[in-house]
């Protein structure tokens, strides 16, 4: 990448704060914070042209369509992201989350099982996975990733309670597994959830 391209997004990052920051954080004017992300797009536009086989420059374009609420271009570049590399997990995290954002659950449960596959400790998708499998009604699935996600990052657990199928259940947040918990009617039938509340992880 020229240092023109590289100046330019140094000048980017002096105008969200000079640091790493999440993007809702840049501004609270939605138009300023729209502008910065055009501009950033166009950044990372002349970038891929220049790198056109740098994996993290197209998935970091594709969070960016992402944030201006453009699903369908955040999804095209994935898509050239998993052309140069399809083995990059953190590929398909964000495909994950574009599908998330688009409702496509199954889609969306198809992307983090690939994550899980290539970093099996990968918290992000096991609690996305998590999620998701609580809204498909797959409660042991459910509590299968959310336990794992206690046992490998208790300290990013961050829910106490959630409802699931219409039944709300209780969460600790110190990874503590508490016993005697009856499972509730979760359509009609009884939901086997193993004695042990429901965990919700970091998604």
């Amino acid at each position: 990448i020229t240092s023109r391209t590289t100046a330019h997004a140094e000048a980017l990052a002096a105008q969200v704060g000079g640091r790493a920051v999440p993007w809702a954080e840049m501004t609270g004017d939605p138009k300023q914070r729209e502008t910065l992300l055009n501009r950033s797009s166009d950044y990372y536009k002349e970038a891929t042209t220049l790198s056109p086989r740098n994996v993290q420059l197209f998935n970091e374009w594709a969070l960016v369509y992402q944030f201006l609420g453009q699903p369908d271009q955040a999804l095209e570049k994935v898509q050239e992201s998993r052309a140069l590399d399809d083995k990059f997990c953190q590929t398909y995290l964000i495909l994950g989350d574009i599908y998330m954002a688009k409702q496509d659950l199954e889609r969306a449960a198809e992307a983090y099982e690939a994550a899980v596959q290539c970093d099996p400790n990968n918290v992000q998708a096991h609690s996305a996975l998590g999620f998701i499998y609580s809204k498909q009604g797959r409660l042991d699935d459910a509590i299968r990733e959310n336990l794992f996600v206690v046992k490998v990052a208790p300290n990013q657990v961050q829910v106490t309670r959630k409802t699931v199928e219409g039944q709300t259940v209780d969460a600790t947040v110190d990874g503590r597994v508490d016993a005697g918990t009856p499972a509730p009617k979760v359509a009609g039938k009884e939901a086997e959830l193993r004695n042990v509340h429901i965990f919700f992880g970091v998604y």
